[in-house]
């Protein structure tokens, strides 16, 4: 308990990278890669943080009727835990998905970039939300994940606000048959699916289908921000985010204001 792991490169482990079953365990700008299992794993584990980290290139290998299984950049599993931070991480080339959130319930998962979930078998989700829930999921990207970006995954209760999802191989946002509340998230080059949740606000529910992204290109600075003359520029409501102008932007990026730690940058294809 009380451990605060920083700045290590842990690469090629027989299992998961990173294996923690202790409370307030803090993971601080590593470098996780070519994991067995999941790149950063909680188990039964309460009050954790991983932050400021690299971690891609996850590979369950093991098991012929599952492969690609259960390898997750960062996996929230057991019976038990939660309330975890989850904060300015890039996640990538996970066999099965970025962020499983799993039974765990109550977590912060804010400022993350996930893409190329579900290399081979995997599920491909971006960020699994459930089925504990009650998950703050704020200012994320998901995109390019050959499944879903945003998958409540039966988890109810998430406040899911602010967060972009750009070209997923099957839905943006998917919602299933427990309420969710989705505000100011913004929707690209693919599609969603809202059952029960209670979603307003967003791009699908405001109309905008072209929201003139400054770059599409994921290795530019203005890859997925909002460019001047933005339909979503001051459309969303006030969530609690800092935002400048008349109302919050839609999606993870607001135009006039600059995070304090922007995510480290990533690939912007599968290595």
């Amino acid at each position: 308990n009380y451990v605060t792991v920083q700045g290590v490169e842990v690469a090629n482990s027989a299992g998961d990278g990173v294996w923690i079953s202790g409370q307030n365990v803090t993971l601080d700008a590593l470098n996780v890669h070519h994991a067995y299992m999941s790149g950063v794993l909680f188990f039964n584990a309460w009050d954790g943080v991983v932050q400021n980290s690299i971690i891609h290139d996850v590979y369950n290998w093991g098991d012929p009727a599952r492969p690609g299984g259960d390898s997750d950049g960062i996996g929230l599993k057991g019976t038990t835990g939660g309330r975890h931070t989850i904060r300015n991480n890039v996640i990538y080339n996970s066999s099965d998905d970025g962020i499983d959130t799993w039974q765990n319930v109550g977590n912060l998962i804010e400022g993350n970039v996930v893409h190329h979930s579900g290399i081979n078998k995997g599920d491909g989700d971006g960020f699994k939300l459930g089925p504990g829930g009650n998950n703050t999921v704020r200012g994320n990207v998901a995109y390019d994940n050959r499944k879903n970006g945003f998958d409540s995954n039966s988890g109810s209760g998430n406040q899911i606000h602010n967060n972009t999802a750009y070209r997923n191989g099957a839905y943006n946002f998917v919602n299933y048959t427990v309420p969710n509340t989705l505000k100011n998230n913004l929707s690209a080059s693919g599609t969603v699916a809202m059952n029960v949740a209670v979603h307003s606000f967003n791009s699908w529910n405001l109309g905008v289908t072209n929201p003139l992204f400054t770059s599409t290109d994921p290795v530019s600075s203005g890859f997925l921000r909002l460019a001047n003359g933005s339909p979503a520029i001051n459309v969303g409501t006030n969530v609690g985010l800092p935002f400048s102008g008349s109302a919050p932007d839609l999606g993870a990026y607001e135009s006039s204001v600059v995070t304090a730690t922007p995510p480290p940058s990533s690939p912007s294809q599968p290595v």
